[in-house]
């Protein structure tokens, strides 16, 4: 390994992270650069001057530095008092409610809707949508769709409208309290959580469901730890557990963010995705 190292990192051009990855065994035509991935919406946390890669093919993710993934996943206990993971018929009902209930709101709020497009345009010039690129179920790439509630240059230079203490916050948490990059229209737009609709298309498609865990970016899917296999192997959701508990007070950094969406995921049924669908309309009633 030593030998395969210092040949490919005295090659003309070499970047030592990826000579890591290729002398660590992994196959370089597989390998990307996940400082330099466009769409995650955040950098890569390793030294710039080492880089970080990523085998594709095995998701082992090559770094010069501490992973912020540290989250270590309790084992399933059966004596917690919680609903039985469904089976087979429970995702076959789910799927057939996805489809109907999104086909229904797409009908009947396709006029607000255009109504919202015509007010985001009238207040901050761009486009009244946008799309931002997720990791869905088995770590497939996705593209989901919202109505913009920022500036249109938000994701693009957020150091213009935010400072260090909460560009730091933003780039850890991917969200923000009192964002100053949100618009007057936009602030309406997300208490009553409207600018959520466009992704019932996506559900109509099949990249996500009414309910499950919250679609993350592909850095973002590494705090979960020794349980991103096994939270990517749900299908993420426009609402859920997280959504409606304690959104705003569960962090990657305190874990318990990782713990509500892994509960989720362990005992997706009938009766829980029940109490998270009535527990939304209360939250978007409060306006939160």
């Amino acid at each position: 390994m030593a030998l395969a190292f210092r040949n490919a990192i005295a090659s003309p051009g070499a970047n030592p992270g990826r000579a890591v990855a290729c002398a660590s065994g992994l196959d370089e035509d597989r390998l990307i650069n996940i400082r330099n991935d466009e769409g995650t919406g955040s950098s890569c946390e390793c030294n710039s001057a080492i880089g970080c890669y990523m085998s594709t093919k095995n998701s082992n993710c090559v770094e010069c530095c501490t992973p912020n993934g540290a989250y270590k996943a309790p084992a399933p206990d059966p004596s917690v008092a919680a609903p039985k993971k469904g089976g087979v018929g429970y995702l076959v009902a789910k799927r057939v409610f996805d489809i109907a209930f999104s086909a229904g709101v797409c009908l009947v709020l396709a006029v607000p809707v255009a109504v919202a497009c015509a007010a985001i345009c009238v207040d901050t010039p761009g486009k009244p949508f946008f799309r931002q690129e997720r990791i869905g179920q088995g770590g497939k790439k996705i593209y989901i769709f919202k109505l913009r509630t920022m500036v249109s240059d938000a994701h693009d230079h957020p150091e213009r409208y935010m400072s260090s203490a909460q560009l730091e916050t933003w780039r850890r948490e991917q969200k923000l309290d009192d964002d100053p990059r949100i618009t007057r229209v936009g602030r309406i737009l997300r208490r009553t959580s409207l600018d959520e609709l466009p992704q019932f298309l996506n559900v109509l498609s099949g990249d996500l469901s009414v309910i499950g865990p919250r679609p993350v970016t592909l850095q973002e899917t590494y705090e979960y730890g020794d349980a991103r296999e096994e939270v990517l192997s749900c299908k993420p959701g426009i609402t859920g557990w997280w959504a409606v508990t304690d959104r705003n007070n569960s962090t990657w950094q305190s874990g318990q963010r990782q713990a509500r969406e892994l509960f989720y995921v362990r005992h997706q049924s009938l009766g829980l995705d029940a109490r998270v669908f009535v527990k939304t309309f209360k939250a978007m009633r409060r306006g939160k």
